[in-house]
This record gives structure tokens, C-alpha cells and sequence, in this order.
């Protein structure tokens, strides 16, 4: 053992003692430390405390006592020197470096993404005395992009706390790769200068393999004379979620990330590149997203987005959009509460689609997400999308938006401030018109003035709707507002995953115009991270003796029906009309194979995410636990339920090593809940109404035309002959012809769709006509034409002929001539003049023969 080592052991005991016991602000009243002492070997003294260096931060008092304590454990096996007085081993101590620096630190010894370090120097002298100052310890460790990688855009390894206390703690640099990374071309870098001995090679920052795919591998740092090792391990996610890497621009006063996740109301708003499965796009504008999932998040925050230009996102059927909503999961361990639930309402044509991407930060690791058009992505120029909530806007003038209640929509029973409030999310740029400059007019006044109007229309539906009969005073029915079709579907879509949104939170409507015919359309769909059987591990919603909204967690029971927790609910209060649970039980029959075959689309995800999902878990350990909410959490194995809808929820807890039973717990509810929907919402025969009946028009043939006929229901084609027989009507002349589906077999009732017969093309030419001079018109030959374009079984055209008069040798115009509305089932294109020609009488002159008498005159 180097005597060196043991004096400065010695004497960093004395310091100890005399730092806790006598002076102890001493040690953090000045930055000291121990010149010669390696990390390596301070590590024995004081485990864990010199584990790496790392990011300098600032001093945090209390390490002197826990290094005293540390120290005389070490002592005890170490040879000791003849002992020196105090103040002696104060003197030497001084002029040397021990800067203990760290950062704030859950008591609990959650995740330390800046823990508290010892950073020495590893300034050592050799044993010739030299200074290997040059070479420091790795501060960081990262994996460069290229081309050969398929990695966009540099990746940090993350300081993962994984042992020890709170003052000796031991980490493991993780490494988080996206599912199309070549690993064979993906090399680890650092800082400092080091050199790293791997399996007995030795490799530079920049040229080392990373580790295996979930193995640990230590990987030791030559600084100086000393070596330094650091825990490595590296995860890969899934081949079939896509990778999303963001680099915010930070320089210049730009707002960082670290102010946009600390901005609850979203206004700090960051900016800067965006790469999407390789592709590389401005990012103009990136804030934080979400009212009670934004409080709910802490390790993984959920964002809006958006982008220079529309895109379509791989994966994702979409129309192109700038705008992009990163949904975290925050409450939902499972991480596919949402992306099953958007993938149904997808399907039913109410909800957007999804996919899961893999983010990265400005080189860190962020999570497994989930992407999604940006709800109001859509809206129209002429129309708006409105929020049916609780909580309470800031004033236009504040930047709030515009926001009413409607006189009947009353307060919640049990929650002190929640009036069922109607925000208005989202106003298009031609219902809010221009200013005096040109530009859209978003002047709070006129935001208000459109507001208005668009509440006097709301109350005038939601009159109509909670009357007993649907009518509002002014005579109309509800109907006459609402699309009954996409209400029917999202009363389906909430019943079904049982969201107490469906209360009065987070339910979006819009309306694409102001026109007499254009209705309120339900959706799209708002986060579902708690629902499906997914409820506050802390909270009395959804559990089994909630009085006021029935167990959410079991697959059975109706759920919207026994609502009371708020007096009012659109949905509910729509159920009290029988044609609208009419169409409701309609729109289930239709879409049952989307519910039937929901819980193998859910199967197919988890298996698609699998690798991604599991990344996320073990970088992201607070997720959803900042208030103690943990859905689908069940300590032990639960059954729920009897009979053919009993339920064994798996016991789940840490989302590490048990992803697999929250995604188990889903499936569970999914399988209950589409039985007990089978059995409740199944029609033996259903009505063909609601039917979706597609027909070409057609050109007159001058026969009955039967054209093809596409029926549709739930967004499948229904089979001729099985399941309808059609029939026509009015199909023979041009005009309006009329198809009637009749439903057979599981379907009834008859739908009728017109289509249009359009009028054959003709054209009309007459022909030229010719005769010899005679002066007289009645030898005029008869005047014809040549018509091409009439069908084989058409009608004659109607038309005449007639030409200039005349009877002397020249040439005549012929015209044709068609009288308007003569023939409805042609349109002549074109008629062709031509030209009747009188040509010269050939004549004969012979002189007569004369005579006369020699003198006499001439005859």
C-alpha cells in the first residue's frame, strides 16, 4: 500500500472530525480537497461518493459527518502511520482540491439525474512524480450519429441512480437506442482524454463498442496511473415504433427546455429540429400539453408540436398536419390506454389515428409516446371546435379563450367549482374575418363577438336536446343540430372504456360551418390514460363502492346510464330519446367486428411495442406516481366479477419487471367488456336506415339502367343477395333515378339513395342537298342530316331542318334547328350548317333555218 494513500486517509479523518465537531461550515466555506488522492482509491474511504466524476454543481452541506463515519469504518483495515497531531493534519490538508459537489436529491433515492458527486481531479501524481492533469475521468458519455448508425442526432447516456443511500449512491450509465439502430456501427465517446480497456483492448473515445443489448458491462478508464470504471448498459426499443429526436435551440435566451416543463399554462414555448424516421423538419413551436395529465407527469412530460410544414406521419392515416400531440402516458404504466382507445375510435370514424414513437431530447432519452394529429388540427376555416369541461378559462384579454355556460347545463353534486363550462377551443379564420391590415382578426373583441354567436346556437341545440320531446321552442328537433350518427358512435366509445370524461371533461365537439346544414359532429376523442379499467390508485373513481359512477374497473354494467356525479351529461341526457338509442344500438351492430376484433388489435400492439415499452419503464421510473396515481395498479391479484364476466386482474406495482401484467390487466377489461357489449348491444336483425348506399351515376341509354350498388354499415361492405336486394325506380329517362336497398336476412328496412341519369351527347349535321335551276321550289329536295351519339335503344332527337330561300342559280345555308327542352335526354353538343346548292339549267341554242328571195329583207 502507498504510504501516500495512507497519510492522506489519516488525515482526511482528522479533517473530518474537525470539520463535523468543531468548524463544520470549514469544508464548505472554501473548496478543499485531497491533491493526491485517486478516485479509485477514495472510493474506499468513502464508497460511492468519488462512483464518477460528474456535472459540477453546487456544494451541499451535511457530507462531513457521513464521510467521518465512512472513514473510521475504512480505518479500522488499513496500517496506519504514527499519528499526527490535528493541527498538523489541518495544515497539510490545505492547498489541495476537494471539490464535493451535488444537487438536490429525493429523500426516497428516486431517479438522480445530477447526483451528488465527489469530483476529484484524478490529478495524482506518478510514481516518477510527473502531473497527469491532462487526462481526466469522462464527465460524460454519448454515442455520436451517422449514416452507417441511423441515428440522427447525438445520444446522452443517462446517470441511472441503481444502489446505495442517499449519500452513497451508485449509478449505471444507461444507454437508450431506437429499434433501427445498426448496433454493429453505434460507438461510445466521452470526454476527458481517457482511454477505455474493454475485454482487454484498448479503445478511444469514439472507436469503443457499446454494450450488449440488455447486459451490464463495466468498462474501466485509464486516467493517469488510477482507473476509473463506470457500469454500462445499453436497451434498444422496438423495431416497429418509430424514433423522434428533437434538438431545442437553447443559445441566445432562447427558452429552454427546463422552463417549458416548469410553465403549467403552456405559454413558454420552445422551438428548433426535429427528426422523423430520419427525416429532418423545422420545428417552429413545442410547449407543454394537458391540464390534469400535465400535473400528473413528472420523469415524462406530455407536448404539442408543431412543424414548418403538413406531413403525414409514417404509420399514421391522416390527413397531412403541421400540428402533433406527444401523449406521455403519465397515469397509464401500460402505455397503450390511449392507442388502443384511438385505434376503436378510429375505426368508428370519430377519433384520430395514432402511433408509438420513441423521443429524444437534446440527447436524452425522453420516453415511449404516443402521436397523434393535434386535436383541432382540422378544423375548418368556416367552422369551430368547442370543449365541454370544468375548469375555468383566464379572460380573452389574457389569453384565455373565449368560454360561456348554457343555461341548463347545471353544476356538478359533489365538486365545489365544477359548472359544466364550454370552451371554445378553436375558431377558423374565415368565421373570425379580416382586420383593417388584412390579417385574421383574433382581437379579443372579435373573438368574443364570434363566441357569442356560436353560444346562441349551442343553447338553441341543448334546448332541444334536454326537452322531453327534442324540440326547443323554436319548433326544431335536436336532430336538427347534432350529427346523430357520430353521437351515437362516441356515446358507444364512452360506454364502452368507461371515461368519467364523459361527465362533463374534456369532450370536444366541432362543427365544420355555420350553414343551416351543418351539424354539431361528436369528437374527436380526448386522452384516455384513465379508463378501460384504468383508475386513481388513490381515488374513490371507479372503485367498487363509488356511489356516484359504478365500478369502472369491471367490464360489466351499463356505465353512462348510472351516472349521478354531475347533474348534467350530454350523453346521458341524449339516452332519454329512444331514436337516438336507437341508432346507438344500430351503430354497435354495425361496427361489431370492430369491437369483436378489438382485443386481438390490442394483442397486435403490445407485441409491436413490447421492446420500446419496457426502454420506457426503466428510464422513466416516477412515472404517474407524482400524486400516488398508478392505473391498473392492483397490489395483489384481484378478481372481479362472477360468472362469464369474472375478471383476475394481475398483481402489478413496478413497471420494470411487471409492463407485462398492466398490459394483462388491459386485456382483461377489453375481453369482459366486448362480451358483456355482444350480449347487450346485439340485434338479432338490424335496421339497414343507417346503411351508408353508394351508386354511380349513369348516361341514358334509352333502357332501364341498373347500375352497381355498394352498401356499407360500420365501415364494412355488406354482401348483395346475403344481407340486401335492390330495386329501381325512375332509371330509364335522364334525371333523378332512385335505388331502394332492402335489408334481408340479420337486416331490415329499406333505404333509398337517388343517382343521376345525365343526358346522352349528341351531335346533328346537316347534309349538303343540290338541284338544277328550275325556278321552283317545290322540286327543293328534302332536307337530312347525319346524327351520331344516339344511343341503339334511344329516342329520336327532335329537330328540323330549314335553309335560306331562294331559287336562283347560288348557294343556300342549311340550319338546324333543336326547340329547348325537345329532348331531356340529349344534350346536342354541336350542329354542323351546311350548304344547299342551285347550280345553271344546262341549255341548248340551234338557229332556225331562214330564207329569202334574193332582194327581199331578211326574215
Amino acid at each position: 500500500m502507498k504510504k501516500g494513500f495512507v497519510r492522506n486517509v489519516f488525515l482526511l479523518f482528522v479533517f473530518t472530525i474537525l470539520t463535523a465537531g468543531l468548524v463544520p461550515s470549514l469544508a464548505w466555506a472554501q473548496t478543499e480537497a485531497v491533491n493526491d488522492l485517486p478516485e479509485t482509491q477514495l472510493a474506499s474511504v468513502t464508497p460511492g461518493l468519488a462512483q464518477a466524476a460528474a456535472d459540477e454543481s453546487e456544494p451541499v452541506p451535511g457530507i462531513a459527518e457521513d464521510a467521518k463515519q465512512q472513514a473510521d469504518d475504512s480505518l479500522e483495515s488499513i496500517d496506519m502511520p504514527e499519528a499526527a497531531d490535528a493541527s498538523d493534519a489541518l495544515d497539510a490538508i490545505k492547498g489541495d482540491t476537494v471539490e464535493l459537489v451535488g444537487t438536490e436529491e429525493a429523500v426516497d433515492g428516486s431517479n438522480i439525474k445530477e447526483p451528488l458527486e465527489l469530483r476529484a481531479g484524478v490529478t495524482s501524481e506518478s510514481d516518477d512524480g510527473s502531473d497527469a492533469k491532462a487526462v481526466t475521468a469522462p464527465t460524460s458519455l454519448w454515442v455520436d450519429p451517422s449514416e452507417t448508425n441511423g441515428i440522427p442526432a447525438t445520444i446522452d447516456l443517462f446517470k441511472m441512480k441503481t444502489g446505495g443511500t442517499t449519500y452513497n449512491p451508485t449509478y449505471t450509465y444507461q444507454l437508450y437506442l431506437p429499434g433501427n439502430a445498426v448496433l454493429a456501427n453505434c460507438f461510445l465517446s466521452w470526454d476527458g482524454g481517457a482511454t477505455v480497456t474493454l475485454n482487454n483492448v484498448t479503445y478511444a473515445s469514439g472507436s469503443c463498442p457499446i454494450p450488449g443489448i440488455g447486459t451490464e458491462v463495466t468498462y474501466s478508464f485509464s486516467v493517469g496511473n488510477t482507473t476509473q470504471s463506470y457500469k454500462l448498459i445499453a436497451y434498444q426499443g422496438s423495431a416497429a415504433v418509430q424514433a423522434v429526436f428533437i434538438e431545442i435551440d437553447e443559445s441566445d435566451g432562447k427558452p429552454t427546455i427546463a422552463q417549458m416543463d416548469g410553465d403549467p399554462n403552456h405559454d413558454i414555448e420552445c422551438s428548433g429540429t426535429i427528426w422523423i424516421n430520419g427525416a429532418e423538419y423545422e420545428l417552429t413551436k413545442m410547449k407543454g400539453r394537458g391540464n390534469a395529465t400535465w400535473q400528473e407527469a413528472d420523469d415524462k412530460k406530455p407536448y404539442n408540436i408543431t412543424l414548418g410544414k403538413k406531413i403525414n406521419f409514417p404509420g399514421i392515416d391522416s390527413e397531412k398536419t403541421k400540428k402533433w400531440s406527444l401523449l406521455a402516458e403519465c397515469l397509464d404504466r401500460s402505455l397503450m390506454c390511449n392507442r388502443a382507445g384511438y385505434e376503436l375510435a378510429h375505426k368508428l370514424g370519430i377519433g384520430q389515428d395514432t402511433a408509438s414513437v420513441d423521443v429524444w431530447m437534446n440527447g436524452e432519452y425522453q420516453g415511449c409516446y404516443t402521436i397523434t394529429p393535434k386535436t383541432d388540427s382540422f378544423v375548418t376555416k368556416d367552422g369551430f371546435m368547442i370543449e365541454q369541461d370544468n375548469y375555468l378559462e383566464d379572460p380573452v384579454a389574457q389569453g384565455g379563450d373565449p368560454q360561456f355556460t348554457l343555461e341548463g347545463l347545471k353544476e356538478s353534486s359533489g365538486w365545489s367549482s365544477a359548472y359544466n363550462r364550454i370552451t371554445v377551443k378553436k375558431i377558423g379564420d374565415n368565421l373570425l374575418g379580416e382586420d383593417e391590415s388584412g390579417e385574421v382578426d383574433e382581437s379579443p373583441e372579435n373573438m368574443e363577438r364570434v363566441a357569442a354567436e356560436i353560444q346562441a346556437w349551442l343553447q338553441d341545440a341543448w334546448d332541444a336536446i334536454r326537452s322531453d320531446t327534442g324540440y326547443n321552442s323554436k319548433g326544431k328537433y335536436y336532430t336538427d343540430y347534432i350529427d346523430i350518427e357520430s353521437f351515437a358512435k362516441m356515446y358507444l366509445m364512452f360506454e364502452y372504456v368507461k371515461s368519467y370524461d364523459v361527465c362533463a371533461g374534456s369532450i370536444l365537439f366541432h362543427r365544420d360551418g355555420t350553414g343551416d346544414d351543418d351539424k354539431l359532429i361528436a369528437g374527436p376523442l380526448w386522452d384516455l390514460d384513465n379508463a378501460m379499467g384504468a383508475t386513481y390508485q388513490n381515488s374513490s373513481l371507479g372503485k367498487a363502492d363509488d356511489r356516484r359512477n359504478g365500478d369502472r374497473r369491471s367490464g360489466e354494467g351499463d356505465f353512462i346510464p348510472n351516472v349521478t356525479e354531475y347533474k348534467t351529461s350530454i350523453y346521458k341526457t341524449l339516452g332519454k330519446h329512444s331514436d337516438f338509442m336507437e341508432e346507438v344500438y344500430r351503430q354497435y351492430n354495425y361496427y361489431k367486428w370492430a369491437f369483436e376484433g378489438f382485443e386481438d388489435d390490442v394483442e397486435l400492439m403490445r407485441d409491436s411495442i413490447s421492446a420500446s415499452a419496457q426502454m420506457n419503464h426503466q428510464k422513466v421510473n416516477d412515472l404517474g406516481t407524482g400524486r400516488g396515481k398508478d392505473n391498473h395498479y392492483f397490489q395483489n391479484q384481484t378478481p372481479l366479477g362472477s360468472g362469464q364476466y369474472q375478471q383476475v386482474y394481475l398483481a402489478t406495482g413496478n413497471a420494470k419487471t411487471r409492463w407485462a401484467n398492466y398490459v394483462a390487466n388491459l386485456i382483461t377489461y377489453i375481453h369482459t367488456r366486448s362480451l358483456w357489449f355482444s350480449n347487450k348491444y346485439t340485434q338479432t336483425v338490424v335496421s339497414i336506415i343507417g346503411a351508408t348506399v353508394t351508386v354511380e351515376g349513369q348516361t341514358y341509354t334509352g333502357s332501364a339502367l341498373t347500375p352497381a350498388v355498394t352498401v356499407a354499415a360500420g365501415g364494412r361492405a355488406l354482401t348483395a343477395g346475403t344481407d340486401y336486394a335492390v330495386s329501381y325506380s325512375d332509371n330509364v329517362n335522364a334525371g333523378t333515378a332512385t335505388v331502394i336497398v332492402t335489408g334481408i336476412g340479420k337486416f331490415n328496412g329499406s333505404k333509398e339513395a337517388a343517382f343521376k341519369i345525365s343526358p346522352a351527347e349528341i351531335t346533328i349535321a346537316a347534309n349538303e342537298k343540290t338541284k338544277v335551276y328550275d325556278n321552283d321550289a317545290a322540286t327543293d329536295p328534302e332536307l337530312t342530316a347525319t346524327v351520331t351519339g344516339v344511343p341503339a335503344s334511344g329516342a329520336a332527337p327532335v329537330y328540323s331542318l330549314s335553309r335560306e330561300e331562294g331559287q336562283d342559280v347560288g348557294e343556300y345555308a342549311i340550319t338546324v334547328v333543336a326547340a329547348a327542352g325537345a329532348n331531356p335526354n340529349y344534350i346536342i353538343s354541336g350542329t354542323a350548317s351546311s350548304t344547299f346548292t342551285i347550280s345553271p339549267a344546262a341549255i341548248a341554242i340551234a338557229a332556225d333555218d331562214k330564207a329569202k328571195s334574193f332582194g327581199e329583207a331578211d326574215p
